[in-house]
C-alpha cells in the first residue's frame, strides 16, 4: 500500500529480468492505494499487461495495510503452480524464475525461503519476507494467519506452519541481485499500519529501568495499553547487588502477553482513560518538564512521547509483540491450519476492468 516509489524501481526492472522464463506472471496487488499507482501502470507498464506478464488487481475496501490479508490475497490471484511473494522494494534478479523452477523440478517436498527456522535473523531484514512455493501447498495450511494484523512474524509463522506440515525450507541461494532490497527507515514500513495511521500520542511511565508502561491514544478515542519489560536490560538484585540477564531470546516482551484496550478523552486539562475494570484520571502538571502528566489514582508521572525515531520503535515493538504471541501459540499447539474461517477474501478489479470484479 502506498510504496509506488519503491515499485518504480522495482517492477520494471523485475519484469524485464524475467523475460527469460516465458511462463512467469507477475501479479500486482494494488491494496487500495492513493499514490498514484494506477496511473502509473495504466501508462508505464501497459505493455506488460497487454502480453500477460503483468496482472493488476486493485481492492478498494482496506483502509490500512495488512501483511497477511493482502498477501492471502494476491496468492489467491495468482494462476501459478509455484508462487513467491516479492515485496514492492526487492529486486529479483536476473534468472530467478529459471533457477526456481529447476529447484521445484528437483525437489518435491520443499519451499523456498530467508528465514532459517528457529532463528530470529538470518539475512537482510528486508528480503527476509520473501517466499516460494508450491500453491497447493499454500492451500493446505490456508495461507499467512489473518489473525495477525499487525506488523511482523507472520511470514516466521508460514515457515512454521510449512515445516510442521512435512515441508523441508530450503535457502534461495540465489545470486547477490535476487537478494536485494531498497533499504529504508522502519517508518516506511509502519506509516499505513492501522496502529500508526490512528495514533493521536504516546504516554509512557517508567516504572523500573527495564520495564515501561505504555499508553497509545488513538485518534477515534480508543487506547491501547501495556507494560513492556527490556529482557536483555540487567536487573539489579537488591538482596546481592549482582546483575542478571534475562534468558529471553528475544530482547522485548508485554506483562502476561497483554494489550489493554479501552477508552480516552480529553476534558480541560485531564485526559480519561477508561475500560471495563478502572478509570484513570491523567491530569496535565505545568512543570519544567515538558509533558509531565500525572495519575491521580497513585501519582505516577507520566511523559507524553516526542522524538519521532523513538516514536517509531515503540509503535514497531507494540505491533510485533502481538503477532509474535500468536506464532508462538501456533507452534506450541502444532498449528499447522489457520483461517477456518476463510482466507484472503475481498473484491477486486482486473486491469482496470470497473464494470466487473472477482469477489474471493
Amino acid at each position: 500500500m502506498n510504496r509506488l516509489h519503491h515499485l518504480k524501481q522495482t517492477l520494471p526492472l523485475n519484469l524485464m529480468d524475467s523475460f527469460g522464463y516465458p511462463d512467469t506472471e507477475f501479479v500486482l496487488l494494488d491494496y487500495n492505494s492513493s499514490d498514484g499507482l494506477e496511473q502509473y501502470v495504466l501508462s508505464e507498464l501497459s505493455v506488460y499487461i497487454n502480453n500477460n506478464k503483468l496482472i493488476y488487481f486493485r481492492t478498494e475496501s482496506p483502509h490500512y495495510f495488512n501483511r497477511s490479508h493482502s498477501r492471502n490475497l494476491a496468492f489467491r490471484l495468482a494462476s501459478g503452480d509455484i508462487i513467491c511473494n516479492i515485496d514492492a522494494d526487492n529486486f529479483t534478479g536476473k534468472g530467478l524464475a529459471n533457477y526456481i523452477n529447476q529447484v521445484f523440478n528437483k525437489e518435491k517436498n520443499i519451499f523456498l525461503t530467508n528465514i532459517k527456522s528457529g532463528a530470529l535473523i538470518d539475512s537482510q531484514k528486508d528480503i527476509l519476507g520473501k517466499v516460494c512455493l508450491r500453491k497447493e501447498d499454500f492451500i493446505k495450511v490456508c495461507g499467512y494467519d489473518e489473525s495477525m494484523v499487525n506488523y511482523g512474524f507472520e511470514d516466521f509463522d508460514l515457515v512454521n506452519r510449512l515445516e510442521l506440515s512435512g515441508l523441508l525450507s530450503q535457502s534461495f541461494g540465489f545470486n547477490s541481485i535476487g537478494q536485494s532490497a531498497i533499504a529504508h527507515q522502519v517508518e516506511e514500513s509502519l506509516k499505513n499500519e492501522e496502529i500508526s495511521c490512528r495514533l493521536e500520542s504516546i504516554l509512557l511511565n517508567y516504572i523500573t529501568p527495564s520495564s515501561t508502561e505504555l499508553i497509545f491514544l488513538l485518534k477515534d478515542g480508543f487506547f491501547l495499553k501495556g507494560v513492556l519489560t527490556d529482557n536483555f536490560a540487567y536487573n539489579l538484585e537488591l538482596d546481592t547487588f549482582q546483575y542478571k540477564q534475562s534468558l529471553s531470546k528475544y530482547q522485548f516482551s508485554l506483562k502476561n502477553d497483554e494489550l489493554i484496550r479501552g477508552k480516552w478523552k480529553s476534558v480541560s486539562d485531564r485526559i480519561l482513560i477508561t475500560n471495563d475494570s478502572d478509570l484513570h484520571v491523567i491530569q496535565l502538571k505545568h512543570t519544567n518538564i515538558p509533558y509531565l502528566l500525572l495519575d491521580n489514582n497513585n501519582s505516577k508521572p507520566y511523559y507524553k512521547l516526542a522524538d519521532a525515531e523513538m516514536v517509531q520503535t515503540a509503535i514497531m515493538i507494540f505491533s510485533q509483540i502481538p503477532n509474535r504471541v500468536i506464532m508462538e501459540n501456533n507452534i506450541r499447539k502444532k498449528k499447522i491450519v489457520v483461517n477456518e474461517g476463510g482466507y484472503g477474501r475481498g473484491r477486486v478489479f482486473k486491469n482496470f476492468d470497473y464494470h466487473s470484479f472477482i469477489d474471493l
